[in-house]
């Protein structure tokens, strides 16, 4: 149960980095 949780939260970490870099990246060619 413990290795689930923790996988879970490297893929929502992850998924939070990956955003934030695209969302970065959106705004850079907005701007």
């Amino acid at each position: 149960i413990t290795s689930k949780i923790t996988s879970f939260t490297m893929i929502q970490y992850l998924n939070f980095f990956v955003f934030k870099r695209s969302l970065n990246k959106i705004k850079m060619n907005l701007f």
